[in-house]
């Protein structure tokens, strides 16, 4: 279990614009063709071009991928905002470097799934049994292969998703035999997520997001996607279930006026699906599920958890006076660092944590033993405890890009100057005096 979490958190924690993790996709996608190469050789007796690779005529399919893709992360996007999912709290400006080198890495990435789950497996198993069986077999290989995501089992939404994505990825390629189609879809789908500020199957991005923003907390995680992005929200299973049913109607039977028209009735009765499911789901919520301040049941363990702004008395009752007791007083403060902090009541500081997180419970009581220490004043001090969305009942969390508890965020004059994210660089008394002096400090997880 704890090499899987850390693993979860190296995933989450990838830089998509780094050279090296394009060189880790080329590698892949170099191994991926010398396996399938070998395969087709010495089993198939068949060229490798036949997985699909012919580019012949192939450029309208390209941008067909493309343009599809667009279409289908902006209006999960425009639907997410405009029932509240999501809040946009600003923009983000990204260097046109990062733009390419990450473009380059996903459209290697993506190609490299299609060449073998797409080009090899279902072009194999289309050989010996119908249309949906094949697709059937070849998408629960694809959703397993990303089993070990970050958050993937959060709700039942994203296995499902991405048993259905491997139906819209495929369905042309029961067709055409073509890999053009699926793989520029694919490339746009992860590309678009991360343009528009959504994790891409669980992994955070901030290499080449443009827009910024937050689950706001005010819909259930089926509906949002919550942690894992969009291919955890309903909207995008059922969008992805529709999007198959019309790509198999176009290589069935073409784009009549007739069709069309069936298109338009279906979509239509679709997004007043949509729409009454997102009344539904507000209704419910609004009712029974949104957080108020208070202690509430953790939904993953049962247990209580502390949800809203909080004093440290809050966290002196059962059951998280053990650790927050023995943690306060089994910590020494180092008393040279802290005294070379000059004017520490010239800051106001935020401690966002988690009472269901372990590193909150290892790190918020010495934050408070360093802060009694210091003789911080209580106005000047906020503790701010989060849900395992990293969102707060009173919105505190809300344009602060809470994504790792626990996070101090230190201010003047109502500016940020620095924050600690998790675990502190060195220590915490040195990562405050570090802020303290106007020293350049990378919290962890910084992009």
């Amino acid at each position: 279990q704890a090499s899987i979490e850390r693993y979860a958190v190296g995933m989450e924690s990838m830089d998509f614009a780094s050279p090296i993790m394009l060189g880790m996709a080329v590698l892949q996608i170099l191994a991926s063709f010398l396996a399938i190469w070998f395969m087709m050789a010495i089993f198939n007796k068949e060229p490798l071009t036949n997985i699909g690779l012919s580019v012949k005529g192939r450029g309208k399919e390209m941008l067909a991928g493309l343009g599809a893709a667009l279409l289908f992360i902006g209006g999960i996007f425009l639907i997410l905002w405009c029932f509240d999912a999501i809040i946009v709290v600003g923009e983000k400006p990204v260097l046109l470097s990062s733009q390419i080198m990450v473009s380059l890495m996903l459209f290697v990435a993506a190609f490299d799934e299609e060449i073998v789950f797409r080009g090899y497996v279902l072009n194999n198993l289309m050989d010996s049994m119908n249309r949906w069986w094949a697709l059937g077999i070849s998408s629960v290989v694809f959703a397993l292969m990303h089993a070990g995501n970050p958050n993937v089992w959060s709700t039942f939404v994203p296995m499902t998703e991405l048993f259905a994505a491997g139906f819209i990825l495929g369905i042309s390629y029961t067709f055409t035999k073509n890999l053009w189609f699926p793989t520029f879809f694919h490339f746009g789908w992860n590309f678009f997520q991360g343009l528009f500020g959504f994790e891409i199957s669980g992994m955070g991005v901030d290499s080449w997001k443009l827009i910024v923003h937050e689950n706001s907390g005010q819909v259930p995680d089926i509906v949002s996607g919550g942690s894992f992005g969009i291919e955890g929200s309903i909207v995008s299973l059922l969008l992805t279930i529709m999007g198959t049913y019309f790509i198999y109607k176009y290589y069935k039977t073409g784009f009549s006026k007739t069709t069309i028209r069936n298109y338009y009735t279906i979509s239509k009765r679709f997004v007043e699906l949509v729409i009454l499911g997102a009344i539904l789901c507000l209704g419910l919520s609004s009712c029974s599920d949104n957080l108020s301040d208070g202690t509430v049941e953790d939904p993953n363990t049962g247990q209580p958890m502390i949800v809203g702004s909080i004093v440290l008395e809050d966290l002196k009752q059962e059951p998280f006076e053990e650790w927050y007791a023995s943690g306060l007083q089994g910590y020494d403060v180092d008393l040279q660092l802290i005294s070379a902090i000059d004017d520490p009541n010239g800051y106001t500081y935020e401690v966002f944590l988690g009472t269901w997180c372990a590193d909150s419970r290892r790190e918020v009581p010495k934050i408070a033993k360093i802060f009694q220490t210091l003789d911080i004043a209580p106005e000047n001090v906020q503790y701010v405890c989060v849900d395992r969305d990293k969102i707060s009942p009173g919105d505190e969390h809300v344009g602060k890009d809470i994504r790792y508890v626990p996070t101090v965020i230190v201010t003047r004059n109502n500016e940020e100057i620095g924050r600690i994210v998790e675990t502190p660089i060195g220590t915490i008394e040195s990562d405050l005096l570090e802020i303290n002096l106007g020293l350049p400090l990378t919290p962890n997880y910084a992009q």
